[in-house]
């Protein structure tokens, strides 16, 4: 969060649930951590956080939305991501990453966004491609 007083205020309605982020997914460039934190549960503020590997740690390390808080927002089909489910790395150094669009799990899932994949620069931190995956290229009971 931009500060302390904004994480507080997401604790206290809901819209940050530490406990319910559950990381799936991790990759590693240079000296950022990439975690997938699906939107299974209520209070996931950001589905894809980095760390900095610089910082030295004194308690829980902080995950940062990537590529900002905007791209992270559910529901915004063409401009964030909804559930960051898989990530990749390539020797290009882009980060691929597959959207599952939907929120929550078993029967409380939605899909508010179909499934995409999302390829950003890494040295620019900007999206560079997104592509929706029609509804015949997935299966309505798997994450893909």
């Amino acid at each position: 969060f931009p500060n302390e007083r904004l994480k507080e205020q997401a604790i206290a309605t809901g819209d940050y649930i530490p406990q319910n982020a559950l990381p799936v997914g991790i990759e590693h460039f240079g000296n950022r951590l990439f975690v997938t934190i699906p939107r299974w549960r209520d209070g996931i503020p950001a589905t894809l956080t980095y760390i900095n590997m610089d910082h030295s740690l004194s308690g829980s390390p902080e995950l940062i939305p990537y590529p900002d808080w905007r791209s992270n927002t559910a529901g915004d089909c063409a401009n964030s991501l909804t559930t960051a489910y898989r990530i990749k790395v390539d020797e290009c150094g882009r980060l691929w990453v597959l959207d599952t669009g939907t929120v929550g799990i078993g029967n409380t899932t939605t899909n508010p966004c179909p499934y995409a994949v999302n390829v950003f620069d890494l040295t620019t931190n900007t999206r560079i491609r997104r592509y929706e995956l029609r509804a015949e290229d997935t299966n309505p009971n798997t994450f893909i």
